[in-house]
């Protein structure tokens, strides 16, 4: 009796074995197998219009089984969670000078600095450099890879209010200003530097010396704002980047090299010109070495946001400290 049960089973296995290679082999030769029937929907979601009135509640996304002896920390994915959605705002200054008659809307008094790092520092932001940035964005794509979620916790339990503050070109006023304010508060800051206007020796802006020190304060990161590119107008610049962007890349990475010798910093984040990009640019850079991208896109930015690029507010001189940062609470 036992044999003739064993022989039963060992018959049905066959048959399941003969039917899965079948199966297989059919979707291998593209024939049709009668028990395998997928629905494709023949017209994407391209009309689809959300009802705006309707609200979404976030849930939290269902938690893949952990492998064996894997605990999770549930007050730490639950902070890491709401940290990915935590809007982040990027300042961006340019020149700062000691004459009241040359401030516009890109210049601002080193006054005017002093008091945006007191309203930083009063409204309980904690600066940020890019590269710290775009690294908590790659553990955040997978909470569980590595144990992410606990390195994104624990920054945000640390750094509950993130802010990036950036400088770009290289004028003289970040070394006479925006260092002696880092260090007052310390507060980091991001620094892209245009290696010509450095060579030229010009005294509005920084010597080679100067960007050494900002480095070695250790509270600067030191990125890539093209060698010259930045002297051609924009339009100049546009064009370039659509018929001969392989001479721009070039231009891209003599500053990486010349940024290194200098100053020995292997200047890892780039911030585009005028802000000219486009998803072509991006890719070539990518597959150049670049990973981290800084942009002028005027927009809060987020771990989950899904952008490429770093978004930026241009530090206005319009309004006043206070006035400024009541904006991001505007549109948070």
């Amino acid at each position: 009796m036992f044999k003739k049960i064993t022989a039963i089973c060992l018959i049905f296995i066959m048959v399941l074995s003969f039917s899965s290679v079948a199966s297989a082999n059919a979707v291998r030769n593209n024939t049709a197998v009668t028990s395998y029937n997928p629905v494709v929907s023949e017209s994407p979601m391209t009309n689809f219009v959300p009802n705006p009135v309707q609200k979404v509640t976030p849930t939290l996304p269902m938690m893949s089984s952990p492998q064996p002896g894997y605990n999770i920390n549930g007050d730490d994915y639950l902070l890491a969670f709401k940290g990915k959605q935590t809007k982040i705002p990027a300042l961006m200054y340019h020149k700062v000078t000691d004459n009241p008659a040359e401030v516009t809307p890109w210049v601002i008094t080193g006054e005017m600095l002093a008091q945006d790092f007191a309203e930083i520092k009063a409204r309980g932001f904690t600066p940020i450099t890019v590269s710290e940035y775009f690294e908590l964005k790659k553990l955040s794509k997978d909470l569980f890879y590595a144990d992410g979620y606990k390195k994104v916790a624990e920054f945000f339990r640390n750094n509950p209010k993130p802010i990036i503050i950036t400088f770009d070109d290289g004028y003289k006023g970040i070394y006479t200003h925006a260092l002696p304010l880092m260090k007052q508060y310390n507060f980091k800051a991001n620094f892209y530097i245009c290696g010509e206007l450095i060579d030229t020796n010009n005294p509005e802006y920084c010597t080679w010396d100067e960007i050494k020190a900002l480095n070695e304060s250790g509270l600067a990161e030191i990125g890539n704002h093209t060698y010259s590119l930045h002297a051609r107008s924009k339009d100049e610049l546009s064009t370039a980047y659509q018929t001969n962007f392989s001479s721009a890349l070039a231009d891209i990475n003599m500053n990486k090299e010349v940024i290194f010798q200098k100053t020995g910093i292997n200047a890892k984040v780039f911030s585009f010109p005028y802000g000219l990009y486009t998803f072509g640019t991006i890719a070539e850079m990518i597959n150049g070495g670049y990973e981290m991208f800084v942009s002028t896109d005027h927009r809060l930015n987020s771990l989950d946001d899904g952008q490429s690029t770093l978004g930026r507010f241009n530090r206005d001189t319009e309004y006043s400290s206070k006035q400024y940062f009541d904006l991001f609470v505007a549109i948070n």
